[in-house]
């Protein structure tokens, strides 16, 4: 299904697709279709659009937090975008494969370029990755990144993050809106985050219409914004050093959704003077990176401006000022959040897990 074909096809389209969908969830909702159970905890985190909400971030934020209680994460995630084997990918700790953009995809290599200590399993069939997981680290506590519609692994905990910037209730179905299931199935989410700070007009619109839904379910909020530009070759290679100012920027990227990516860039008091922007795991060939120059140097800018999930797809960099918007993830709620995590977490390890018991 194709988001350009024209309305009528698209409205076409999405009666199936709706269909196929409803069908899936009342066939797991109802116990037709039996889950399949990892030794382990699992934590799921997900969403109900296409793209672009922060799930990744998210997950890394889990990660670091299950590292500091003296956990062993371990990351499942489909590996969108990868171009090698397609067959399941198991890293243990300290292994990253050489072009890890291509082998594991571009959001799978950001996680393991930030965590090259942990387990990672990188499958069509989460199951499958984890059980092999597990037989090596059985103390692993599993973090499903973009798992809300992977159903047919059980979760602990499944955490569903909410973009406010784009339509909630009213959106549609894909291909009609960017949906990938009916707003209502947010009821099956443990907690829901909104990606926005507390007080702004969306995360209070956001806020009405998970409540209007689901009720009590508890809502947290989480603000990813850019903490810093870092000089690719700095980035790269890891080193540190004082940035260039940069007052007026050509941002490139590869994202479900670059409006938020843009607005992060304004929020810093940089001026966007143009852009080009890729479908999400694009990677850019030499004719993109022609043409992100040209608008470069057309606009006169300090820099060109990429997020880290595009850096790591970069193998010759484009010769101009280039720096890399490092993100940062904070929780006014954090006591509150992570409580509900380690709630989570310490249930299973008591219930299902009782050998694991040590929380």
């Amino acid at each position: 299904m194709d988001a350009t074909l024209p309305s009528p096809l698209r409205a076409a389209a999405a009666c199936p697709y709706g269909l196929a969908v409803r069908l899936r969830n009342r066939a797991y909702s109802r116990g037709w279709v039996p889950r399949k159970h990892l030794p382990g905890p699992v934590i799921s985190v997900g969403n109900l659009t296409l793209g672009g909400s922060g799930k990744t971030p998210l997950v890394a934020y889990l990660v670091q937090a299950l590292l500091e209680r003296q956990r062993r994460p371990a990351v499942l995630t489909r590996g969108y975008g990868r171009r090698g084997p397609r067959g399941p990918r198991i890293l243990p700790p300290g292994r990253t494969p050489d072009r890890p953009e291509l082998d594991i995809g571009d959001e799978a290599a950001l996680l393991r370029r930030r965590f090259p200590w942990i387990w990672m399993g990188v499958a069509a069939d989460r199951h499958a990755a984890g059980s092999t997981i597990a037989a090596e680290a059985p103390d692993a506590v599993f973090v499903l990144d973009d798992g809300f519609q992977h159903r047919r692994l059980h979760r602990d905990l499944d955490i569903l993050v909410v973009d406010p910037s784009r339509p909630l209730a009213e959106n549609r179905l894909f291909p009609l809106g960017t949906l990938r299931e009916p707003f209502a199935e947010l009821r099956r989410a443990h907690i829901v985050v909104v990606n926005a700070p507390p007080q702004s007009p969306e995360a209070v619109r956001a806020l009405a219409a998970v409540r209007l839904v689901a009720g009590d379910i508890p809502v947290f909020h989480c603000i990813q914004r850019i903490g810093s530009l870092v000089p690719y070759p700095e980035w790269k290679t890891g080193g540190a050093s004082s940035p260039p100012a940069c007052r007026v920027a050509f941002l490139a990227a590869a994202l479900g959704n670059p409006g938020r990516f843009r607005g992060d860039i304004e929020r810093l008091g940089i001026e966007v003077r143009g852009s080009a922007f890729f479908r999400d795991h694009h990677r850019l060939n030499p004719g993109d990176w022609a043409r992100c120059l040209a608008g470069a140097r057309r606009g006169a800018v300090d820099a060109i401006i990429v997020t880290e999930k595009d850096a790591v797809k970069i193998s010759a960099p484009p010769d101009f000022p280039l720096l890399v918007a490092r993100q940062t993830v904070e929780f006014p709620e954090a006591a509150a959040f992570l409580e509900a995590v380690d709630g989570a977490l310490g249930r299973a390890d008591v219930h299902e897990h009782p050998r694991r018991a040590h929380w």
